[in-house]
């Protein structure tokens, strides 16, 4: 306290930096002295203290900051403040030392090739901060698996040490023996020494060593080859070498790469086997090595020297280590020969033949025996055949399958014999190289035979062949006519002899100049067996041929297969044939045109564009016609493609006394007039006679018809469908009906239609529409009268033509005589009622596919309709003496009035009738009310299952409304209304007597409902001067019932006359009175001595001996009902039923 007077009631309050906080307490604390203990008063100079914890965050950076405190006193009565900065110094963490003290792996040394090793660590905490737990990251040499390792740490104190171990390290081949250095990184929470916990990264390094291996020690103990023998030509051969380990170190795992020496090789061409062991091979352990697939190619030297190079994966105290180091033996090979030619002979497709000059696939058969003692598994034969033998296969189970020790086989040769061989005896030389099987291996070998054969004369297997039928024509005979261009003639050759013919060829030559051969040769049958034929048709051209006899040359050559061979033969024949003259030239033209017009005679009228014009042609020739060509030539207005020429073209062919249509397409100019012109034809054609064929030709005439368009599409009705429209209605369905009255057919119907202002499409909202035919129309249609059909006649007759059901039918076509039904939906606005026409323009594809547009111009009769009939009533229903009156409001709700109105009303009640329910007006005007009063009666006797009757409140009435609108049509509808019935009571009072005695008015008398509905509630009171009394009260009172009363008044003077007056509620709880005076009869009491009634007022004696003679009664009645009971008491038995 720096003041000069004493301050009291000293705090401190606390504005902290950001990432500061007040640890447990407030922010503002009071000040102690300098032993902590509190003090309200300090004098001045006396020293002061204020103690506060604080948090400090982890986010706050080590440096200065200043703690704003402001310090808070009080001097007498008044209160100061005053502010004072305080710097604070945040220290970083403080740093970790931690060092790799001892590095050694588990198994001592680990060597190039080491896997699974364990890597041990110590580590010491050589800092001042001890260390609470962590992960650590060990960064191994490259190469070395894994690269990096990952564990976790725990506590580790100052000066304290922990060992960590890493398993399965593996040193690859290609890692160099020596010294390498290895990294460790530590992420670690520490703790200072004031308890702060904190996270901190610390690396340091270490060596570790990767040794080098030995060689070891390994002896040759045998080499041999398995079976014993090798050839110095081999395949497949397997050596055998065994092996003793003199080594201390276990061989796990032994790769030997064994170099083949010149001559000797692998089946894929190596010049290395590789063999291998598995399993431990401890010191002094024998072993053996077997290299497989060694092929020996022509290898003279008997003892063969071999290297061999050895990888070995050994294992020495644990630790597992790879080592190469060579090797080399010696080993021998042998040579013998074992096969022997015992037959042979000639077969051809399996069976036993002769081989002949030409033959194909003969194949010769040779039987060897293998005279050795093991089996020969395959033979490769050479073959030197003589010249004019090819060979083109070898075959045989010697091939497949071998020789079996002392057993046979055949070597099937199959050769080509040269045509030009001659018949004799001939050497054939056959070298063998063959592979013997021994054991596992394959040696080779081979040796030479030699046989004769002979090849037989060839002509003495050919075939007889002879001339069956010949004729004029192909499958069929036919009749052969001088001019014919191309005549085909069957020849028929039979095969008489006993082998197949082969490639029978005909060749067919005339024996006359004016005969020209156009096809006269020609394969007759590829194969033709004994006993079999077959056919050829040659051409011949008769064009020149004046005689009715021709001579002809055939001949025939064929060939014969027999044991592969091919054998050639040839035979002559002569036969002669007749020519025939066609009579049917004689009467008819070539070609003529027996119809003609316009296609299925349909009409064609002015602007018809590409209408059909058909031309029927016959052909009388005895030969088909092709190639007919059309030319038209038009008159003036007449037009095609090509001007005012008309082509038209048929590629045939078309055969003897057959006809056909060409179609030429024409368009008419709309100007042509109707008639009859003429055109200039012009037909070309080509007559099939054979060969090159003939051309002819002809001119003539032919009528043009155009007919003459009366009407097209003819308006036959308007109007609407359903109802007639009125002004302001929307969506009201016009319909047009047209006739088709020229055209066979029209198809695409379009009507673009112009509506009139102030009609426009309910669709579009627009005045110009579209509409497409619909067929049929709506089933009830209101029609605008044309010429002297009826709306109903006309309805009709739309109905029965369409079916009563409305659907598009834009695809639709339309033939003569068809009825055309348009519909669109229309809009009619604030226009008066009258009559409008649209102009409507029908477009439409007519038969000849040509676009059409007509014109009509349809009325739209706008005549306005009825909306509906509204009646309803506006008075409420009161009954008296059973009957009453229903005022009826009727009036037309729309446009135009109605006529012939029916309107029958009745109750949905049975206890309410109408009794003149049938109401007629001629006309019924718009929107004008028409007042109506029915009698209705009430029946108290409603018919039986009838509901319980409603006597007051709504009844609902029912109206059945039927009229004819402006068009004509009938309408109907029901329609309902309600009426509010009166609930109707009347009370009678009646049999009343009202008396005065002592002081006291009393009134009694009869209460009756003569009305409907129920009183209730009813009391009833009485009225004397300015006295009333307590009200009675009676209850409900039902329609047709009564009920008494009773009613007094007391303390009161004689009077004359007293004020009945009956309170009830109706249904409705509406309160009502009904009030009566009445006069009063005053009654003067007479003083009488009243006796004690009954048994209690009779002396003690009586009333003893009344109460004897009523207990003997009683006893003496029990008697009798005992007695009564026990002649009485047998049941009587049930058949059927078994008792107790």
């Amino acid at each position: 306290n720096d003041a000069n007077e004493s301050i009291s009631d000293v705090q401190a309050c606390f504005y902290l930096p950001n990432g500061f906080s007040i640890s447990g307490g407030t922010t503002c604390v009071d000040a102690t002295t300098l032993n902590g203990t509190y003090k309200r008063t300090y004098a001045p100079g006396e020293i002061f203290r204020v103690e506060a914890r604080f948090n400090v965050d982890k986010s706050v950076k080590p440096k200065r900051y200043y703690f704003e405190i402001h310090v808070l006193y009080s001097v007498n009565v008044s209160r100061y403040e005053e502010v004072v900065f305080v710097p604070v110094d945040i220290s970083p963490y403080p740093g970790v030392n931690v060092s790799v003290i001892e590095v050694w792996w588990d198994s001592e040394h680990v060597y190039p090739g080491t896997t699974g090793a364990t890597l041990n660590l110590m580590i010491k905490n050589v800092g001042n901060i001890s260390i609470r737990g962590g992960d650590l990251r060990i960064i191994l040499p490259k190469n070395i698996t894994p690269r990096t390792i990952r564990s976790s740490l725990g506590a580790l104190d100052p000066n304290s040490t922990i060992t960590l171990s890493f398993n399965n390290i593996d040193i690859p081949l290609n890692v160099k023996p020596g010294n390498y250095t290895s990294l460790m990184k530590l992420n670690v929470t520490a703790v200072t020494e004031d308890g702060v916990d904190y996270y901190t990264y610390y690396e340091t390094r270490f060596n570790i060593t990767i040794s080098k291996p030995r060689p070891l020690m390994i002896r040759v103990i045998d080499a041999f080859w398995v079976g014993y023998k090798a050839y110095g030509k081999s395949k497949e051969l397997s050596l055998r070498l065994t092996l003793q380990n003199l080594d201390l170190a276990t061989i796990n795992t032994l790769i030997a790469n064994l170099s083949l020496p010149p001559g000797m090789s692998t089946v894929d061409s190596r010049n290395y086997v590789v063999a291998s062991i598995e399993g431990f091979q401890g010191h002094g352990s024998i072993f053996t090595l077997t290299f497989s697939g060694i092929n020996v190619s022509d290898f003279e030297i008997l003892k063969a020297k071999f290297n061999a190079s050895l990888e070995i994966l050994a294992t020495y105290r644990g630790a597992e280590f790879r080592v190469e180091q060579p090797l080399t033996f010696r080993v021998r090979l042998v040579n013998e020969s074992i096969i022997s030619l015992i037959s042979h002979g000639w077969l051809y497709n399996g069976r036993p033949a002769s081989a002949l000059p030409s033959s194909r696939d003969i194949t010769l058969e040779l039987t060897l025996i293998n005279l050795g003692t093991s089996a020969i598994t395959s033979v490769s034969p050479e073959v030197h055949a003589p010249k004019g033998f090819k060979l083109k296969s070898i075959s045989g189970s010697c091939i497949t399958t071998g020789i079996q020790a002392g057993r046979t086989c055949t070597l099937d040769l199959t050769f080509d014999i040269d045509k030009d061989v001659r018949p004799g005896t001939y050497t054939l030389n056959i070298s063998l190289n063959y592979m013997v099987s021994s054991g596992n291996a394959l040696l080779f070998s081979s040796t030479t035979l030699r046989t004769k054969v002979i090849i037989e004369n060839p002509r003495n297997y050919l075939t007889s062949i002879k001339l069956g039928r010949v004729w004029w024509g192909t499958a069929r005979p036919t009749t052969a006519y001088p001019g014919s261009r191309i005549m085909p003639l069957h020849v028929e050759i039979i095969n008489v002899g006993r082998e197949n013919a082969q490639g029978v060829y005909v060749n067919v030559k005339p024996l006359t100049n004016d005969v020209r051969t156009i096809e006269g040769s020609g394969l007759c049958s590829s194969n033709l067996p004994s006993g079999s034929s077959c056919t050829f048709t040659a051409y011949l051209d008769l064009g020149k041929v004046s005689r009715s006899i021709i001579p002809i040359l055939i001949n025939v050559n064929y060939s014969v297969n027999i044991y592969g061979a091919k054998i050639y033969g040839s035979e002559d024949f002569t036969v002669t044939l007749p020519v025939e003259t066609y009579a049917a030239l004689l009467k008819f033209k070539g070609v003529e045109i027996i119809d003609w017009g316009w296609l299925n005679n349909r009409p064609v009228f002015p602007g018809t564009e590409n209408a059909t014009y058909t031309i029927t042609i016959v052909n009388h020739y005895p030969y088909s016609i092709e190639s007919l060509d059309l030319t038209l030539i038009l008159p003036d207005g007449f037009l095609s493609k090509y001007g005012r020429v008309s082509k038209g073209y048929y590629a045939g062919p078309l055969d003897s006394n057959q006809e056909i249509t060409i179609n030429v397409p024409i368009t008419v100019k709309e100007w042509v007039k109707p008639g009859r012109y003429e055109i200039n034809l012009t037909l070309t054609y080509v007559v099939n006679t054979g060969g090159a064929s003939i051309i002819e030709s002809m001119n003539l005439s032919l009528p043009l018809i155009i007919n003459r368009l009366s009407r097209g599409l003819e308006f036959i009705v308007s109007g609407w469908s359903g109802a007639t429209a009125e002004p302001m209605t929307y969506g009201n369905t016009y319909f047009l009906v047209l006739r088709n009255v020229d055209f066979p057919e029209i198809r695409g119907v379009v009507a673009d239609m112009e509506l009139p202002k102030g009609i426009v499409s309910s669709l579009t909202n627009s005045s110009k529409i579209k509409i497409y035919p619909s067929v049929p129309p709506p089933t009830q249609v209101s029609t605008a009268p044309l010429g002297r059909l009826s709306p109903e006649e006309i309805a009709r007759l739309v109905m029965s033509a369409y079916g009563g059901a409305t659907a598009q039918a834009i695809g639709q076509t339309f033939s003569r005589g068809d009825l055309i039904f348009f519909a669109t939906k229309l809009n009619i606005l604030n226009i008066s009622p009258g009559t409008y026409y649209a102009n409507v323009t029908i477009s439409f594809i007519d038969h000849w596919g040509t676009l059409r547009y007509y014109k009509v111009k349809v009325p739209i009769v706008v005549l306005g309709t009825s909306k509906i009939v509204r009646i309803w009533s506006e008075s409420t229903l009161r009954f008296v003496n059973r009957q009453g009156k229903l005022d009826l409001n009727i009036v037309n709700v729309g446009t135009s009035p109605i006529y012939n109105v029916y309107i029958a009303v009745y109750s949905k009640m049975p206890y309410v009738v109408v009794s003149q329910p049938i109401l007629y007006f001629d006309s019924l005007p718009p929107n004008e009310v028409t007042k109506v009063k029915l009698p209705v009666y009430f029946n108290p006797i409603p018919m039986q299952g009838a509901p319980i009757p409603i006597t007051y409140g709504s009844i609902p009435f029912i109206a059945s409304v039927m009229f004819t609108d402006v068009s004509g049509f009938r309408h109907s509808f029901n329609t309902s209304f309600a009426v509010t019935l009166e609930p109707y009571i009347e009370i009678s009072l009646s049999e009343v007597k009202v008396t005065y005695e002592g002081g006291k008015l009393r009134a009694s008398g009869t209460i009756t409902n003569l009305g409907n509905a129920k009183a209730e509630r009813v009391t009833v009171y009485l009225i004397v001067s300015s006295r009333r009394s307590e009200e009675s009260f009676v209850g409900d009172i039902d329609p047709s019932s009564q009920a008494s009363f009773s009613v007094y008044i007391e303390n009161i003077p004689p009077v004359s006359n007293v004020t009945i007056v009956v309170r009830y509620r109706n249904p409705f709880n509406e309160v009502l009175e009904y009030r009566e005076v009445y006069g009063v009869e005053l009654i003067t009491p007479t003083p009488t001595t009243t006796p004690k009634p009954g048994f209690l007022g009779m002396d003690f004696t009586t009333r003893l001996i009344i109460i004897g003679l009523v207990g003997m009664f009683l006893v003496l009645v029990a008697l009798a009902i005992r007695s009564y009971l026990k002649k009485h008491s047998a049941l009587p038995q049930i058949e059927g039923l078994e008792g107790a």
